[in-house]
């Protein structure tokens, strides 16, 4: 018995996700012995094998979901990020097509500065972090070197970080932007699925930064993440501050955010 993602979801940390959700329902649920999915440039294979050590089910029916594994709740479960990144760690990390062996030998600091439609659309729900954020992180953290990568240039914090000491940034193609970020030891997050994604796939990180917004009953509310977690907290910075403004305003809005921050 096998089960089946027909679609991908967006973009590539959303399809990591459904990877992930998958396997647990696949092979930590109902002992299944493999998953399929479509082709993916992330990926040199369009099918795992279960490595669990258990009675597997060989009849030949195929699970399926309506929502292609994206959300687990809706499969009856919710993975802790510590899980998931254990499932990568155990199941993706030799079937991908970058190599994760590489780790920065320094203090870095990485950062992943979002972009894309979370600028272009008035009804994007999920936010960007704010200049001040970054600037409380750096400010109160010894690092030799801040490694920022961005998807695009609509991120007003792009050239904030530009003018700090040590920077180096990098837009390229997203495999190439995935294979760096994984390189971290210290990475800041932002509220993105890509970020979730360099964490499970990477085999270095030892230490994130994580705004509060993260840690809700939407995303991952009081979970494990494994690893050294600073939670930051932004008070009033919440997606509703965000939702339908224009590009400009949201561009000023990352700059202008003045309220308290604070690690809790």
């Amino acid at each position: 018995m096998s089960a089946k993602i027909n679609n991908w979801t967006g973009r590539t940390g959303n399809n990591v996700i459904q990877i992930i959700n998958c396997i647990y329902y696949s092979f930590y649920k109902y002992n299944l012995n493999y998953i399929t999915f479509p082709s993916h440039s992330l990926f040199n294979t369009k099918k795992i094998l279960s490595k669990e050590n258990k009675i597997l089910d060989n009849s030949k029916k195929i699970h399926t979901d309506k929502s292609n594994f994206f959300y687990a709740k809706k499969l009856g479960f919710i993975l802790c990020p510590k899980q998931m990144r254990e499932i990568a760690q155990k199941y993706m990390v030799d079937i991908v097509n970058i190599n994760l062996n590489k780790s920065c030998i320094d203090n870095s600091f990485y950062i992943h500065l979002r972009g894309g439609d979370i600028f272009t659309s008035r009804n994007i729900i999920f936010i960007s972090m704010p200049w001040k954020y970054y600037k409380y992180i750096l400010d109160n953290n010894n690092y030799e070197n801040l490694i920022v990568v961005h998807e695009d240039n609509n991120n007003s914090c792009l050239d904030k970080l530009k003018e700090l000491k040590n920077v180096k940034t990098q837009s390229k193609t997203v495999l190439e932007d995935i294979e760096l970020l994984c390189q971290a030891k210290k990475f800041i997050f932002t509220v993105s699925t890509f970020d979730i994604m360099i964490f499970c796939l990477s085999k270095n990180i030892e230490e994130i930064f994580i705004p509060h917004t993260i840690v809700n009953e939407e995303w991952f509310p009081n979970m494990d993440w494994g690893i050294k977690t600073n939670i930051i907290y932004l008070e009033n910075y919440t997606k509703n501050r965000w939702k339908g403004l224009s590009l400009e305003q949201k561009k000023k809005l990352l700059l202008n955010y003045n309220d308290k921050v604070y690690l809790k």
